[in-house]
């Protein structure tokens, strides 16, 4: 098995994505519909869209990073870096597009998404860690 061949399977990437967009698109709704049904709306389809999408990527860039810092022969930052950074990107990218699209609580919106985002990057990181150690 090359280093390569550790990704994690498609049912995994799909089914994560869809629950994303539910879980989080729900949450966004709930936080801002306060200030009005369509901006509850508009907020979240704009949550759930970029969480079905963001999570996606993640997957995608986890298991990315994780096959470049093989190296790395700590199993915490094999765990923290790739989930770290993947974050600190989402959360970035997540702010920028609800600013963009003036959803009224930002912080509340993203902040639980981006929790629990870290933690399905570490559990990721792990899955594919786990790969590596049945070799």
């Amino acid at each position: 098995m090359t280093t390569a061949s550790i990704q994690t399977k498609w049912f995994y990437k799909l089914s994560s994505a869809m629950m994303a967009f539910v879980i989080w698109g729900g949450w966004s709704y709930f936080v801002n519909q306060p200030l009005g049904h369509t901006i509850g709306i508009r907020a979240g389809l704009t949550q759930g869209t970029a969480s079905f999408i963001i999570t996606l990527c993640m997957v995608y860039a986890v298991t990315w990073l994780f096959q470049r810092i093989q190296r790395i022969k700590n199993d915490y930052l094999q765990l923290l870096l790739p989930a770290g950074i993947v974050v600190s990107f989402t959360g970035s990218t997540l702010v920028a597009v609800h600013s963009l699209m003036a959803t009224p609580d930002i912080f509340k919106t993203v902040a639980p998404a981006l929790t629990v985002a870290f933690i399905f990057c570490m559990f990721t990181a792990y899955k594919l860690q786990q790969q590596l150690l049945k070799r």
